[in-house]
C-alpha cells in the first residue's frame, strides 16, 4: 500500500472547514476546480507514475467533485479510483464528472 497525502504537494488542493451544502457554491467550487486544477493535478500524476504503480485500487478522501482521481484514471487506467466525501452534493457532481 502506498499513502499519498500532504507531504507530496498536497497543498494545492482547495481545504474546505466544512461541508459544502448550498448547491450553488458546490456548482461554482466544480467549474473552478475544472478549470484551474491541471497543474496540481500533474504535479501529483507525477508523484503517482514515480511510484512505479500501474494499477490497483485508491481511495481519494475529500474527493469534492473528483477532479484528481478523473485525471489520475484517465493517465493510469489501470487505477480504479474510489471517493468519497461528506457533501452529498459534491459526491453527486463528481459521479457526473
Amino acid at each position: 500500500m502506498v499513502i499519498l497525502g500532504r507531504d507530496i504537494e498536497m497543498g494545492d488542493r482547495i481545504s474546505e472547514s466544512g461541508i459544502i451544502e448550498d448547491r450553488e457554491l458546490a456548482q461554482y467550487y466544480n467549474l473552478m476546480a475544472k478549470r484551474y486544477m491541471g497543474f496540481p493535478c500533474q504535479r501529483v500524476l507525477k508523484r503517482v507514475l514515480a511510484t512505479g504503480i500501474e494499477k490497483g485500487s485508491a481511495l481519494d478522501i475529500g474527493t469534492g467533485p473528483g477532479i484528481f482521481p478523473i485525471f489520475i484514471s484517465k493517465a493510469i487506467p489501470g487505477i480504479q479510483f474510489k471517493g468519497i466525501d461528506l457533501s452529498p452534493i459534491m459526491v453527486e457532481l463528481a459521479m457526473r464528472n
